[in-house]
């Protein structure tokens, strides 16, 4: 907290030496997730002003995630060069889809994936699709960043919520669970053609679904999951998130009302919900358990 936000480029430095000072003194880790969510951290804080930074501008937005990316990339490079370290990543997957075929409305969808993308194009070094968006970027940084771009022993994280899809040009429909989860499929299939690295669902659960819907998410999230693996796609797994219940998940954290969100395998009173008994079925399971 004692670094001014995202934008400003001091912290990557700080950030930098704890990882540094880490790998110092542990020397048993092996999997690492340095920051999670890189994107939605920098989207947040610049991009819709509600975090840290508190700017809402694409000149913000794209210097805080360019910084963000790159203190990533740093730790993973440092990790790489201390130890045979895994990248296991978590990253917000943006699931944007049309639902007009209006010429606007087809260009805006195209535009909200390419600007979800960037995260990973950063990444892995693909030129994003809509590059001019890091003009304001100093060259050298993206330099720096294309320099320690990997796309070798990782696990890339896709955290998909309900919420994850967003309707572009009109009401948001109704979606069932079922519905919502073939709309996920189909753009991980779009995500996985672009990069071709290995995933998994770092991150899932009802949000903005009613409690109920828990099971029947989980079930049609296990079932996509066993049609994605019959396809060829390199799925590593899925993790349910929390294993608690939340609180002001509602407002973004913005507002600390301390109002709950269910989205636990368990509740707030840490009493298992029958989404956590399914949930470990699935994870006892022999590997063929998600199958469609």
């Amino acid at each position: 907290d004692h670094y001014s936000g995202f934008i400003e480029s001091d912290w990557v430095d700080g950030f930098v030496s704890y990882v540094v000072a880490f790998l110092e003194r542990y020397d048993s880790p092996k999997w690492f997730t340095p920051i999670n969510e890189p994107g939605i951290t920098a989207r947040f804080s610049a991009r819709y002003g509600m975090w840290n930074d508190m700017v809402a501008s694409a000149e913000g937005h794209a210097q805080a995630l360019a910084n963000v990316v790159q203190a990533n990339l740093e730790a993973v490079d440092l990790i790489r060069n201390d130890r045979n370290g895994l990248w296991i990543s978590s990253e917000g997957f943006d699931i944007p889809v049309a639902v007009s075929d209006t010429p606007d409305v087809v260009a805006e969808t195209a535009r909200e994936r390419a600007l979800g993308w960037l995260v990973w194009d950063l990444h892995f070094g693909v030129e994003p699709g809509i590059a001019e968006y890091f003009d304001m970027v100093d060259t050298r940084q993206l330099d720096r960043i294309r320099s320690l771009s990997r796309s070798d022993r990782l696990v890339a994280g896709l955290d998909v919520y309900p919420i994850s899809v967003n309707a572009i040009g009109g009401e948001r429909p109704n979606w069932s669970p079922r519905q919502l989860i073939r709309l996920a499929e189909e753009e991980i299939e779009r995500w996985h053609d672009r990069y071709d690295q290995p995933f998994w669902i770092a991150e899932t659960s009802n949000l903005t679904l009613p409690v109920d819907q828990q099971i029947p998410w989980l079930e049609e999230f296990s079932s996509a999951l066993g049609r994605l693996r019959l396809n060829g796609r390199p799925v590593r797994g899925m993790c349910w998130y929390s294993r608690g219940d939340q609180f002001d998940w509602q407002t973004a954290l913005v507002e600390p009302s301390g109002s709950v969100t269910e989205v636990g395998l368990f509740d707030s009173k840490r009493i298992a919900r029958p989404v956590a008994n399914r949930f470990q079925e699935l994870a006892s399971g022999p590997p063929d358990i998600l199958s469609p």
